[in-house]
């Protein structure tokens, strides 16, 4: 039996979800996937970049989520996941990085920063 999007996507989220998380393993099998010229769509990748996030590895969170922003594929990648053929990012995949962000309390400071370079938005009167 040969998996369908559906389920390559279950098994990604039954990685980002295991305590711990287990990014090594979600890449890998996504990877292999890809191999096997099965489809993999934004929302596998997701569960990578959650399970990149939950394990404390912002970096390869974000390189991952770069790389989806620099192919904009807009169908399933087939081949070469870690390059030519990524699925394009959306907002479920911006929410992921966001919430790891402010968990690790990394928007608070984004926005001091702002605030200190007299970058913050105007306020509304």
């Amino acid at each position: 039996h040969t998996p369908d999007a559906a389920c390559i996507v279950h098994l990604m989220r039954s990685y980002a979800e295991a305590d711990p998380p287990q990014p090594e393993r979600a890449e890998r099998a996504l990877l292999k996937f890809r191999d096997a010229e099965q489809p993999i769509t934004t929302s596998a990748c997701n569960y990578v970049v959650m399970a990149w996030t939950r394990s404390g590895h912002m970096g390869r969170a974000e390189a991952l989520v770069e790389e989806m922003e620099r192919e904009k594929w807009p169908v399933y990648p087939i081949r070469n996941w870690r390059g030519a053929y990524l699925p394009i990012p959306n907002e479920d995949t911006y929410h992921v990085l966001k919430e790891a962000w402010e968990r690790l309390g990394i928007m608070d400071d984004m926005a001091d920063r702002q605030a200190g370079l007299g970058l913050d938005e105007e306020k509304c009167v």
